[in-house]
């Protein structure tokens, strides 16, 4: 379960519990009072109060979603325009120019394609991938990665993955860590050609 679904799992008992200590709370103190009930004055601000106390955790907790929303979804569909479930590792037709496909669920954030060669310390940002609108909330991608240099890396084994970032990341930075921002799914390919 994400952690996304917890929290706001969490806000709404705690938004529960609060409307029902609310509405116990209030009627005890209304049961207190020694005037029969009217609609006074008394009584008037006793249900504004009243209304309050309920609707304020449950706008809390709709709003939850609004100030933290749920963290983007991201993945990698195709490499060389197949889908991943034909890609295995090793494989016998991956070279040094890579084509990836993907789809986003948050437009807003530029996609980065990520490669992690198995026998360097560092992650290398590739050029940002140009996002397609194809409905509400949604986007699919297509960039290119390149695995090693092109006379060089044949035979190694490379980590590929996207990441959603709202970051600006400089195509063929180097980093020391992975890269900040939702990652996809990683695929391990091995370079062939």
């Amino acid at each position: 379960m994400s952690t996304d679904i917890v929290n706001l799992t969490i806000s709404f008992i705690i938004s529960v519990i609060a409307e029902v200590v609310a509405y116990y709370i209030i009627k005890k103190f209304e049961s207190k009072q020694k005037q029969p009930k009217k609609t006074g004055s008394g009584s008037r601000k006793i249900r504004i109060l009243f209304i309050f106390l309920l609707i304020t955790p449950s706008s809390f907790w709709v709003l939850n979603g609004f100030i933290n929303p749920p963290s983007p979804i991201i993945k990698i569909t195709e490499i060389n325009d197949k889908p991943i479930n034909q890609i295995g590792a090793p494989n016998t037709d991956i070279g040094f120019e890579l084509k990836i496909k993907g789809h986003s669920s948050k437009p807003s954030l530029k996609i980065y394609i990520v490669v992690k060669p198995l026998i360097d310390p560092f992650w290398y940002i590739q050029p940002p991938a140009p996002a397609q609108f194809i409905g509400v909330g949604n986007t699919d991608w297509v960039g290119k990665a390149y695995l090693g240099e092109a006379r060089r890396g044949v035979g190694d084994d490379f980590i590929v993955f996207a990441v959603a970032s709202s970051k600006e990341y400089v195509p063929e930075q180097k980093l020391d860590k992975a890269p900040d921002g939702t990652k996809s799914n990683s695929i391990l390919l091995r370079r062939t050609q």
